[in-house]
C-alpha cells in the first residue's frame, strides 16, 4: 500500500492519562498499566498506546461514546484510567467537579501531531499540500493561526461533535483560497483538499 503525502503539523497536543488519586501514585510508565482498564474515546487515534505497547492484551480497552463517558467511568470505578487530549481533559474535571478525586498521570502524558494527508498516487496531492502548506506559513506568521488555536481548544468552547478543532483551520485555510472536504479523524477520516476557483 502506498504511503501518503503528509502536510507539516497542523497543531500540537498533550495527551493526557488519568486515574483516580488514590491510585495515580502508583503509575509511573507504562508497563504499571498493564491488565488496566483504559478508556479513551470512540475514533480518537490509538497509535500512542500502540507505541507504548499498551493495547490489548496488555490492557483492556474500552471505547467511551465521548470524554464525559470515560470520566464518569473512571468516578464509578469501571475503568482504572482515561486518556484524551489535555484540553479536554480540564475541560471534563472542571464540569464532572472531579478535582481532588483524579490527578493526571505525568510520566505518561505525551506531545502528539495533526496533519493533513493526501495519497501519492494522486496526481494533484503535492501541489495542493504545498499550496496548503504556504497558506498555513502565512497563518501562523500573521498571528492568525493562535488566535483560532486558543479560541477553539479553550477549556470553555469545544468543537462541533465528532470533529476535532483542527478541522476549524481548515475552515480558515478555505478562506485563504482553499476548498476542503473533511470527515472526523478516526472515523473513515478523509480530507480532499484543492485550490477554490480563481485562487492559487
Amino acid at each position: 500500500m502506498q504511503e501518503p503525502a503528509v502536510l507539516s503539523p497542523l497543531h500540537e497536543v498533550v495527551v493526557s492519562f488519568y486515574a483516580k488519586s488514590v491510585s495515580a501514585a502508583g503509575i509511573s510508565s507504562p508497563e504499571d498499566v498493564h491488565g488496566m482498564k483504559v478508556c479513551r474515546p470512540s475514533g480518537y487515534f490509538k497509535h500512542d498506546l500502540e507505541s507504548m505497547g499498551r493495547v490489548p492484551p496488555t490492557i483492556i480497552r474500552v471505547a467511551g461514546k465521548d470524554p464525559a463517558d470515560c470520566f464518569e467511568r473512571l468516578k464509578e470505578g469501571s475503568v482504572d484510567i482515561v486518556t484524551v487530549n489535555a484540553d479536554t481533559s480540564d475541560r471534563m474535571i472542571t464540569e464532572l467537579d472531579l478535582s481532588g478525586e483524579v490527578e493526571e498521570i505525568i510520566d505518561l502524558a505525551t506531545i502528539q501531531t495533526l496533519h493533513v494527508v493526501a495519497m501519492k498516487s494522486n496526481p494533484k496531492s503535492r501541489v495542493n499540500l504545498l499550496r496548503l502548506n504556504k497558506r498555513l506559513k502565512g497563518l501562523q506568521m500573521d498571528g492568525t493561526f493562535k488566535k483560532i488555536a486558543a479560541k477553539h481548544l479553550s477549556a470553555s468552547l469545544q468543537p462541533p461533535t465528532g470533529y476535532p478543532a483542527v478541522v476549524l483551520l481548515l475552515a480558515r485555510l478555505t478562506q485563504r483560497g482553499f476548498l476542503a472536504c473533511v470527515l472526523p479523524f478516526g472515523q473513515g477520516a478523509e480530507v480532499e483538499i484543492q485550490p477554490a476557483k480563481g485562487k492559487n
